[in-house]
């Protein structure tokens, strides 16, 4: 699935660029023909999905622009973006999503393990800018990634609109929300329960459907030109065949929360 490392890192670019441009000169008479920006940060977020218990992971992102393409690194994830900068932005998108081991959930842990998976695809993405104000973006990303390790064979699809705006000189807010999609072989490895399983949860094959929805937002502030602080808290909620999971609904929940923060340096 699109980890929430992905998307901090789209908001946290586009929300830090207006904020900095307003401090900045010109950045077009700089001429630089390789730009980008590094980030670095932690966030909390469940152990697997459905889970209760929390973890602290790091938060390492980037983005580098140089001939013409936007080459995207977020977390455990990288898009390369072909046609960056334009209305209708499309590119390559690859994520690695680790597995289910050494869980702190005694039955779950029970269930057999689940390696990490390598999805490979792709991403579309429209952008609508200066609606409600000079500086503002509206976007509307479609990705779709598939399996490429075998670890559970299938396919995600996910939709998200997200906007963003600068309200004052250095700060930025922005807000999105989503929907996504997983196949039947996708939603058996990580919701489904075996029939003759120890963990003592009854056995389950859920079905493809929308797994989840969520809702996010970001803000940040300009230190400089080139240093922003950004903070993101999000929230999903487990659906359908997902929800129904005695994973989620008998030992855990469909309410998931995410938290982070980071450090941005724009060059």
């Amino acid at each position: 699935m699109r980890s929430h490392a992905l998307k901090f890192a789209t908001m946290m670019l586009a929300l830090s660029t207006s904020a900095s441009h307003a401090l900045a000169e010109d950045d077009e008479q700089e001429g630089f023909a390789f730009h980008g920006m590094v980030a670095g940060g932690v966030g909390f977020l469940p152990e697997y999905q459905g889970g209760t218990d929390y973890e602290m992971v790091p938060l390492i992102l980037g983005q580098f622009d140089a001939f013409g393409m936007s080459l995207e690194h977020q977390g455990l994830g990288a898009n390369l973006n072909i046609l960056p900068g334009g209305a209708f932005e499309f590119g390559i998108a690859g994520l690695y999503e680790p597995g289910r081991k050494d869980v702190s959930n005694a039955q779950v842990s029970k269930l057999p393990e689940i390696d990490g998976a390598f999805n490979l695809g792709g991403f579309a993405r429209y952008n609508f800018d200066a609606l409600l104000a000079p500086q503002d973006e509206l976007s509307i990303e479609l990705d779709v990634l598939a399996d490429v390790t075998g670890t559970y064979d299938g396919f995600v699809a996910t939709l998200d609109a997200s906007y963003s705006t600068q309200f004052a000189e250095r700060w930025f807010v922005g807000f999105d929300a989503g929907m996504e999609f997983a196949d039947a072989n996708y939603m058996e490895t990580y919701f489904g329960v075996g029939a003759a399983s120890p963990s003592g949860l009854a056995a389950y094959e859920p079905d493809a459907g929308l797994k989840s929805v969520n809702v996010n937002a970001t803000v940040g502030f300009a230190l400089s030109e080139s240093l922003s602080l950004v903070g993101r808290a999000g929230y999903t909620r487990l659906l359908g065949e997902a929800a129904d999971s005695p994973i989620v609904k008998d030992t855990g929940s469909p309410d998931q929360f995410f938290v982070g923060t980071g450090v941005m340096f724009r060059f």
